[in-house]
């Protein structure tokens, strides 16, 4: 599949993959081929996951008149839709915004797997779950019409629309390249674009088989999990070259403890720019559980709301915050003992300024101006808010002094990304446009934890992946964990 892939990549074909992963594997194999045959520049591989080539089309659709200019919600966006939506049945008892993660995922298979119509709508009139999901989307379906707007799951049948009136398409090469079973959905883009006059074709995801096939039984996952690691550490220092992976179903729940057991057997991986990988998982953390990010989170929490002290202590003791080396480190660590002495349990920014006054000024006058520009903003639309916010982490001198290291570059990057999403949540509030201080933060908190965040780092040897990621990827040895028959 490999070959027949880069060899279309290499003939000027748009691939189309089904996963990021994937992609820019073949753009990378597609520039190592090229370096091998002697060039010193080459145009760009056309090699696009599913989601950006139909974003792509569809920008070229709207452009040439064939498509209505709608806005593209981002994903933050839809799910705050959702949730207005559900929120409109008023039952208080609900979850609103785990119920609106559910009906994304939802939306998102209606328009993979069904028709291209409203096929939702034959489960509306009951008091069962799918009527309560053909109640909501209907709700949904009327607010993006209200803001002019379309969604990502939405784009592929625009596209599918759109073709019969882009004769630009004609004679355009495209090959999908690691779909296992493409969708309905899929299916249309591609019959739409044959009708146009494209030439569409497939490269099997399965060929050969290269290696035998092993059976091993375990007595838990976690047994298999530090065995599988075990294993694939031993293959690469055999084979330096090698190319390994290990497969975990169920990577999204055990991400945690996958990674700490992949730490203990294959080693910590190094910080900072420095440092060569030896493993990777395909699936990030949460972009607040970073350093860099977690510490802005909490200057924000501390200026507008109240911190537990020992996450307040922790917060002064910052690496990205100024002054964080040397004796004012030491001096800043002392006060956690001093709160704790008078029972503080909860700090506020007056309580952190009173502390720091007797020890590090530099640190107190910068809180006191975070303090200032607090006290000037109580109620503000989301893009009122994210100004403040940023007026308060520059005063606040985050991201610190010292030069970031690449991985926190990206974080820090990833996380201003964030905050313009949230103010671009604004065209999408409809009434609430302003709201408090305490909501405004839980909001973008709640973004902050459910926003995946992985800096882009030189292909590691050992590869952790999930099931999805895992498609079209060729490996010199693969350990696919938990094929259970339970």
């Amino acid at each position: 599949m490999m070959s027949d892939a880069l060899a279309r990549a290499l003939s000027g074909a748009t691939v189309v993959t089904p996963n990021r992963r994937l992609a820019r594997h073949l753009a990378d194999a597609h520039d190592r081929a090229q370096l091998a045959a002697g060039l010193r520049a080459w145009p760009t591989a056309q090699v696009l996951p599913w989601a950006a080539w139909i974003a792509a089309l569809d920008g070229e659709a709207v452009a040439a008149g064939a498509l209505p200019a709608l806005a593209r919600l981002p994903s933050h966006a839809s799910a705050q839709l959702w949730r207005a939506s559900i929120e409109a049945d008023g039952t208080p008892q609900l979850d609103a915004a785990a119920l609106a993660a559910s009906a994304v995922e939802a939306w998102e298979h209606v328009q993979a797997f069904g028709t291209g119509a409203e096929s939702w709508r034959a489960w509306a009139g009951g008091n069962d779950e799918p009527a309560a999901f053909a109640r909501w989307a209907e709700r949904y379906r009327g607010a993006l019409a209200a803001h002019a707007a379309t969604d990502a799951s939405s784009a592929a049948d625009r596209v599918t629309r759109a073709a019969a009136a882009m004769p630009s398409w004609r004679g355009r090469q495209v090959a999908f390249a690691g779909f296992i079973d493409m969708t309905p959905q899929a299916r249309r883009v591609a019959e739409a674009l044959v009708r146009a006059g494209a030439n569409v074709d497939e490269v099997p995801t399965v060929g050969a088989s290269l290696a035998p096939v092993r059976r091993a039984e375990f007595t838990s996952s976690d047994d298999e999990l530090v065995t599988a690691l075990g294993w694939a550490r031993r293959e690469v220092e055999r084979r330096p070259e090698a190319m390994v992976g290990i497969v975990v179903p169920d990577l999204a729940q055990r991400l945690v403890s996958v990674r700490a057991r992949a730490s203990d057997v294959l080693g910590v991986p190094p910080e900072g720019g420095g440092g060569v990988r030896s493993w990777n998982v395909s699936l990030g953390e949460p972009l607040d559980a970073t350093p860099i990010v977690g510490t802005a989170i909490d200057v924000l929490a501390l200026a507008w709301s109240a911190l537990p002290a020992g996450r307040a202590a922790a917060l002064l003791r910052s690496a990205f915050l100024p002054g964080a080396g040397g004796g004012a480190r030491e001096s800043r660590a002392r006060i956690e003992r001093a709160w704790l002495e008078r029972g503080l349990h909860r700090v506020r920014i007056v309580d952190a300024i009173s502390a720091l006054q007797r020890s590090d000024d530099a640190l107190a006058e910068r809180f006191a101006s975070v303090r200032t520009v607090a006290a000037r903003t109580r109620r503000a639309t989301r893009h009122g808010w994210v100004d403040a916010w940023r007026e308060a982490l520059r005063a606040s001198g985050w991201p610190g002094e010292r030069p970031l290291a690449s991985p926190e570059h990206q974080a820090a990057g990833a996380f201003d990304g964030l905050l313009a999403a949230f103010a671009a949540l604004d065209a999408t509030a409809g009434a609430r446009a302003e709201i408090a201080g305490d909501e405004a933060l839980a909001l973008f908190a709640e973004l902050a934890a459910a926003t995946p965040y992985q800096p882009e780092s030189p292909p590691a040897p050992i590869q952790i992946l999930g099931l999805i990621e895992a498609i079209g990827l060729p490996f010199d040895a693969l350990w696919v964990a938990g094929m259970s028959d339970a």
